[in-house]
């Protein structure tokens, strides 16, 4: 490939990334940034009432304990969570791009490829992520996430027990965060089926996790509250009940497939779930995911399906055609692409409401790693591999003026 091919494509493309980039930071209003999730509510309490005392009720543990030392050096509470968010981010875009460097070397891909994945990446975490920084644990959550996967590609390539012993224990923060974190125990087990590691390996993954998790909790486990987590139901009611309530209006209306960003959140409130079930009994609607899996799979299966195809949509309009690629050596030997179509599919599975991205955070390095081990079994010309480069980054090119046009 005549390297002025290439330059003639990389620059306007980093111009037009760096352009949106600039746009979106330039309106960016920081004082803007709302408590939507109550995080910032919940630490509040974290620090009024003491870690103990919070452990005990139900609270976000480590992710509070995080914050405590930003919070020490602010004394602002809104404050706190962005500087930490984005130290969050940053450090998941430095850890990110050390890994898609260090596999691109590892299976020996072509440099330009590199450089458009890496460079995808990049933007992808300043113009999707950073400027949408809200206050809640997502960006947190998929540091460590990564840092898991960051340990587990070690493994894969000198498999030892203290890798399994990180894991653990991170995995074990993990869960002194969010319950989702158990997500990841069939990944563990993936991991020890493909690095032909020995099932007793699992003990060294085992005992750090139980015991971070016994010292984590510990507080709650002794009031006889089982684990500590962070739980936004109200007392009398949950989010399955007002997800499906929405759910089953827009499906009579319009149908689930033209469900809109956030119109199930908006569809009604928690006040309008109590009166409906005041109205046609207290087992008139799910009150849990079982409930939803046993007695609505249609809506269900349709919803999923629908977060499926969102999910797709999404990544082919910020990755573009190079999402295709380890799609198509989908069953050639690619570690990483059949745990991001797990975490794709079970977090689109049980969300029972319309998808967020942002609960993939940390794990769409998976996706990005597929990509460039899939790019090995490109054997192509070079002005070949330049027009698939092209056709690639057509729909990103595309997605991004549209985006101009209708913000300017």
């Amino acid at each position: 490939m005549k390297t002025i091919n290439f330059y003639f494509i990389l620059i306007p493309f980093l111009l037009l990334k760096i352009g949106i980039c600039a746009f979106l930071f330039l309106n960016k209003d920081w004082g803007d940034i709302t408590d939507g999730d109550l995080y910032m509510d919940l630490f509040q309490r974290f620090i009024s009432n003491g870690a103990y005392s919070e452990i005990e009720k139900g609270t976000s543990i480590v992710y509070n304990l995080a914050l405590y030392p930003f919070y020490l050096l602010t004394g602002d509470i809104k404050a706190t969570f962005i500087i930490f968010n984005i130290l969050c981010l940053v450090l998941t875009l430095i850890l990110g791009i050390y890994i898609l460097y260090k596999i691109s070397i590892r299976f020996n891909i072509q440099t330009y490829l590199t450089y458009f994945i890496c460079s995808i990446y990049i933007f992808y975490i300043l113009n999707e992520k950073l400027p949408h920084i809200i206050t809640n644990d997502d960006s947190f959550m998929g540091l460590l996430y990564l840092i898991i996967i960051y340990f587990s590609i070690k493994n894969i390539e000198s498999p030892k027990h203290y890798y399994f012993s990180i894991i653990g224990f991170i995995l074990g923060l993990c869960l002194g965060i969010r319950e989702t974190a158990i997500l990841f125990f069939p990944f563990i087990l993936y991991i020890i089926f493909y690095s032909n590691a020995k099932v007793k390996n699992l003990i060294y993954f085992l005992i750090p996790l139980v015991l971070t998790i016994l010292i984590i909790h510990s507080p709650s486990i002794m009031a006889g509250n089982g684990l500590s987590f962070y739980n936004k139901n109200p007392e009398d009611v949950n989010w399955i009940q007002k997800n499906h309530l929405a759910i089953s209006e827009i499906e009579k209306s319009t149908g689930i497939f033209n469900i809109r960003p956030w119109s199930i959140w908006r569809a009604n409130t928690f006040d309008d779930v109590r009166e409906y079930l005041k109205q046609n009994g207290e087992n008139s609607l799910p009150k849990s995911f079982l409930d939803v899996v046993i007695n609505h799979p249609m809506l269900l299966t349709k919803m999923t399906l629908f977060n499926l195809y969102f999910v797709f949509k999404f990544y082919f309009k910020i990755i573009g055609g190079f999402t295709l690629i380890p799609l198509i050596f989908l069953f050639r030997r690619n570690f990483f692409l059949w745990p991001f179509l797990y975490f794709g599919f079970i977090f689109c599975f049980v969300a029972y409401s319309h998808v967020e991205i942002r609960w993939l955070a940390g794990i769409e390095i998976m996706l990005f790693i597929s990509i460039l081990t899939g790019c090995q079994y490109l054997k192509l010309s070079n002005n070949k591999l330049l027009l698939i480069i092209i056709i690639a980054i057509i729909p990103i090119i595309f997605n991004d003026i549209k985006f101009l046009y209708y913000s300017l």
